[in-house]
């Protein structure tokens, strides 16, 4: 069964014989395939800036200071001779 819908070209109305389920498929299809790409461009966006992260932090920090931002509290002796002295 067809159904129509309005589709408004500049001033005039215009009546569209047209399943409204293809035209409505064919707009999510679209749309999927748009988010589909979206989601790849930001996982690729998400692994760079892991890959990033992880080179600052082997390159730019100490290994006390690394070992300091993942490692259990410590009392305040062992931090004092944990501390580089300058």
């Amino acid at each position: 069964m067809l159904r129509t819908k309005n589709v408004s070209d500049s001033e005039e109305t215009r009546t569209e014989k047209q399943p409204l389920g293809v035209a409505s498929r064919v707009c999510l299809e679209n749309a999927n395939s748009g988010l589909r790409a979206e989601i790849a461009r930001l996982r690729q966006e998400l692994k760079r800036l892991s890959v990033h992260v992880m080179n600052h932090m082997e390159l730019c920090h100490a290994a006390w200071r690394t070992e300091q931002l993942t490692a259990a509290p410590r009392t305040d002796n062992e931090q004092d001779s944990a501390t580089p002295q300058d």
